[in-house]
């Protein structure tokens, strides 16, 4: 196959391929070249989930979903770049099209690529190739006593196993190997290279994730396998392709157990790479997507900046409370610190002695936990002035898992005009005296008048248009119902809920899988947080729990 036509082709060959994936009803990219895992086991015969009381609830019988088809985030495909090839430019995001969502996490599941999206797909693998030529001794690894044809064709199954989380098929190999040669006869042996690593991060087993399984005894349930599951484990822990060590595991029948599941989960929380995903989870949990807009007069320190440094504080908060304290839910909802900048400081009232981020304690009857970080607090805002609907809706949906009811079929009522030295509190009263308006914001409003504490970008208060702050409330319809005085008696309540706990659960599993949870997966989660409430619900317990659970390593076939 001649290297040049090969590349004024490949965008519109790519729009064919991603179609025939995505339309793949049961044979994705690399279906069927892994280990098939021991189709005697079925969910709820060997899971880590077991050890959980049974009398939770009780798995239905053919109740699983299917695993969709899953192009890579936008994030994912930064990271496997640079994983694979050392590129730390981060390209993605210019040749992807946004992701999309489910539940706020990226699931890229319905996405299509177009011929346009198709020719910036090219454009970016020629650019991060052509990076990679740049560095060809430590992209190829190879031994001095090797020729160069040698080396790259170990390089082709080298990085094409990586690339595509299995094995290359004979065939995948004879045209990676083809493009190399071809391309050799007209230039040398570095372009060869760089048309085979072109080629590979165009084709959808590069670009998507398929997750399909092996047939089981039980109706309707398949088993990962090996490879898919290294694969799913991955992109949780890393957000990014695998590595050779896992693979090599999954080659060798290590993740056909849970025992072995959780001997890689362990070791990849180890590596810094597991902060990556401790990043995007907790950024795309949170929602904490584009910088909201704020008025530049009412707030004028506001800008992209400050947003962005916004942004890591809440990301190294979460990673802290997971990597360097017991890792409780209660500690994650109510750690007095933050982690700030000299620009974020100031939004707390505080000074850093160093250019970078520094763990500050704050004064924890005024601020403590993720939900007062200054990111969220400022995201769940209005441009002039805090938003008590949002952070009530935020509390309600994200944390609980209890999201409000649909906006009447006429429509919201408008919100009345501020007048002189009217609080919120009070507008959100008025607002609430129609009937019409009554029973969804007394189902929200309270909670997020616990906050308003904190003004539009997160700098704490007491007095909102001259008047002393009330953000006292009613926790109802929950496990922990209660009176609060402010939001961290709110945090303090809710950081010993049960149903706060399964919710976290949920969003994890959503977060992994890019998909609603079945009622299947559902019980499996809810036997798993039964499970973790002895030791206070450890989030990093969660992880290794999640992927050795049987909502993890099964899917539906059906």
């Amino acid at each position: 196959m001649p290297s040049q036509p090969f590349r004024k082709i490949a965008p519109l060959a790519l729009v064919t391929l991603l179609a025939s994936a995505c339309s793949s009803s049961g044979n994705g990219p690399g279906a069927g070249d892994g280990n098939g895992g021991n189709g005697d086991e079925v969910p709820g015969g060997g899971g880590g989930d077991n050890t959980a009381a049974a009398q939770v609830c009780e798995i239905p019988k053919d109740g699983w979903a299917r695993a969709p088809m899953r192009r890579l985030s936008v994030v994912e495909y930064d990271n496997a770049t640079e994983d694979l090839l050392g590129e730390k430019r981060h390209l993605g995001a210019t040749a992807l099209s946004a992701d999309e969502t489910v539940s706020g996490f990226a699931a890229n599941t319905a996405v299509t690529v177009s011929v346009a999206e198709a020719e910036k797909l090219a454009i970016n693998a020629r650019l991060i190739a052509e990076g990679a030529a740049g560095r060809l001794g430590e992209v190829l690894k190879c031994d001095g006593g090797q020729g160069a044809e040698a080396c790259a064709l170990a390089f082709v199954s080298r990085f094409g196993r990586l690339a595509f989380r299995r094995p290359l098929t004979d065939e995948e190999t004879g045209i990676l190997s083809q493009l190399y040669k071809d391309k050799v006869k007209t230039t040398d042996h570095t372009q060869g290279v760089r048309l085979v690593v072109e080629a590979v991060l165009q084709m959808p087993q590069f670009l998507y994730r398929p997750a399909i399984g092996s047939e089981t005894t039980q109706s309707g349930v398949n088993k990962l396998s090996g490879e898919e599951l290294a694969s799913r484990i991955s992109f949780f822990f890393w957000s990014s392709v695998p590595d050779d060590e896992l693979l090599t595991a999954s080659k060798n029948g290590e993740l056909d157990s849970a025992d072995g599941v959780k001997a890689q989960a362990e070791r990849m929380m180890k590596d810094a790479r597991f902060d990556r995903t401790l990043r995007s989870f907790a950024l795309q949990w949170l929602e904490l997507g584009d910088a909201p807009e704020k008025d530049d007069v009412v707030y004028p320190g506001f800008s992209p900046e400050l947003w962005a440094s916004s942004k890591t504080g809440v990301a190294k908060f979460f990673s802290h409370v997971v990597k360097d304290t017991d890792g409780r839910m209660d500690t994650m909802f109510t750690e007095p610190i933050v982690f700030t900048d000299s620009r974020l400081a100031k939004t707390y009232g505080m000074t850093v002695s160093t250019a970078g981020f520094e763990k500050m304690p704050t004064n924890p009857k005024q601020r403590g936990g993720i939900v007062m970080q200054a990111a969220l607090l400022a995201k769940l805002a209005g441009s002039t002035e805090s938003s008590p609907v949002k952070r009530g809706v935020f509390i309600r949906s994200r944390l609980l898992c209890q999201p409000p009811p649909p906006p009447p079929a006429n429509g919201v009522p408008a919100f009345p005009d501020p007048k002189p030295n009217q609080t919120l509190r009070q507008r959100l009263e008025e607002h609430r005296s129609n009937p019409t308006c009554a029973a969804c914001h007394a189902f929200f409003d309270p909670l997020g008048l616990a906050f308003e504490h904190f003004d539009g970008v997160g700098a704490y208060r007491d007095k909102d248009h001259g008047v002393t702050i009330d953000a006292s409330g009613d926790l109802t319809e929950t496990d922990v119902d209660g009176k609060f005085a402010d939001s961290t008696e709110l945090m303090n309540l809710i950081k010993g809920s049960q149903t706060a706990a399964e919710c976290l659960t949920t969003q994890f599993y959503r977060f992994a899988v890019g998909r609603l949870e079945s009622e299947a997966d559902a019980c499996v989660l809810k036997r798993l947080t039964s499970s973790l409430k002895e030791g206070g619900y450890p989030v990093r317990e969660v992880f290794s729990k999640l992927a050795t659970s049987d909502a993890f390593r099964f899917v539906g076939r059906n």
